[in-house]
C-alpha cells in the first residue's frame, strides 16, 4: 500500500450541540476540520486502522456579524474516532474500489459561567462511505498525481436530547463526499487538499422542526520531505456555510465560517504512521473559537 493511505479518514470533534442554545437550537454537524493534510490523495490497495484522539478548547463563540458574544461561556472537548477503510484490488473507472467505517467517541464541556457547566460523553454519529474511488499512477504537468473521491454518510447512532445543553449526536443524516488529491510538485515537496460538501436532513426530533443549512468545507497542506520518511510543513482548513439554518418554518440569519490555520509533522516506519496537526482558529462566525490539536496512530495491513 503506497505511503499516505492514513489520510483517508474524516475526523470529528464533537460540538454539535455546544451552540444550541446560541443559535435558536440549529448548528452544523462536526465535520472534518483540518483532520487530512499531508499526502491525503495518495493510497492504494488493503486495509488502514487508525486511530485519532482529538482535544478542542474554544474560551469565546463568536455571533453572525464576527463579533464575541457577551457571556462567559466556553466548550472543551475531546474525541476518539476509530477509522477502519479497505480499497479493493478492483477498479471502477480506472480507480481501486474501496469502503470505510469511522466509529467517534467524543466527552463535551459546555461551560455558560463560572461554576456552572454541562457535558456529554458517549458514542457520535457513526459515518460510512459505501464507494471510495482511489487514482493513483497519475501526472499533473510531468509530475505524480494521485486523486480520491468518497461518498460519506452520518448516521443518527449518537445520544441526543434537545432538552439538554450537549449532545453526542447532531440527530440528523448527512451526506458528505469529498474529493481528495495530492500533487508532488517537486522532489521531497508535495501539495495537497481535499474539497467536501455537506448536506443535512431535518433533526429526527418531532417535538420541533429544524434543519441545519448546507456547507462546504476545505482543507489544504504543503509538506517537504526534511529526511527520509519525516514530513513537515504548513496545513489548515476552511468552512463557509452556503445555506441557512432552519427552525419552525423560519431561515436564521447565522451562517457559519471558520478559518483554521496550523501546522503538522508526519512520521512514518514501514507500515505505521504517526501524524501531529495543530491549528488556531480566526475568521469565525456563528460558532466557537478556538484551538485545535490532534495525533493519528495508524497501521497498513
Amino acid at each position: 500500500m503506497a505511503k499516505g493511505y492514513d489520510k483517508l479518514l474524516l475526523a470529528f470533534l464533537f460540538l454539535s450541540s455546544g451552540l444550541f442554545s446560541i443559535n435558536a437550537q440549529v448548528t452544523l454537524p462536526p465535520v472534518n476540520l483540518g483532520a487530512s493534510s499531508f499526502m491525503d490523495g495518495v493510497a492504494g490497495p488493503g486495509i488502514l486502522v487508525q486511530e485519532i484522539l482529538s482535544t478542542y478548547k474554544a474560551p469565546q463563540f463568536i455571533d453572525h456579524k464576527g463579533n464575541q458574544v457577551n457571556f462567559p461561556g466556553k466548550v472543551n472537548s475531546f474525541s476518539s474516532l476509530t477509522h477502519i477503510a479497505w480499497l479493493s484490488k478492483k477498479k471502477v473507472l480506472g480507480g481501486y474500489w474501496g469502503a470505510e467505517l469511522l466509529v467517534p467517541i467524543a466527552h463535551i464541556k459546555l461551560t455558560t459561567e463560572p461554576g456552572t457547566f454541562f457535558t456529554a460523553t458517549g458514542l457520535g454519529d457513526l459515518i460510512i462511505s459505501p464507494f471510495i474511488l482511489q487514482w493513483k499512477d497519475g501526472f499533473f504537468l510531468g509530475r505524480p498525481f494521485w486523486s480520491r473521491i468518497s461518498l460519506g454518510f452520518m448516521l443518527p447512532t449518537g445520544s441526543f436530547d434537545a432538552n439538554e445543553k450537549v449532545n453526542t449526536s447532531a440527530n440528523a443524516y448527512q451526506f458528505n463526499p469529498y474529493y481528495a488529491f495530492t500533487w508532488e510538485v517537486l522532489p521531497k515537496w508535495e501539495i495537497s487538499g481535499r474539497a467536501l460538501y455537506l448536506w443535512n436532513s431535518k433533526n429526527l426530533d418531532s417535538s420541533f422542526s429544524a434543519q441545519a443549512g448546507q456547507a462546504i468545507h476545505f482543507n489544504y497542506s504543503v509538506s517537504y520531505e526534511i529526511v527520509k520518511e519525516f514530513r513537515i510543513g504548513p496545513s489548515g482548513y476552511y468552512l463557509s456555510q452556503i445555506h441557512d439554518h432552519k427552525l419552525n418554518g423560519e431561515w436564521l440569519d447565522s451562517r457559519e465560517r471558520v478559518l483554521g490555520l496550523g501546522a503538522a509533522l508526519h512520521w512514518q516506519s514501514n507500515k505505521t504512521f504517526i501524524r501531529v496537526q495543530g491549528y488556531k482558529e480566526t475568521m469565525v462566525k456563528s460558532r466557537p473559537q478556538g484551538t485545535r490539536i490532534s495525533i493519528s496512530i495508524n497501521q497498513i495491513f
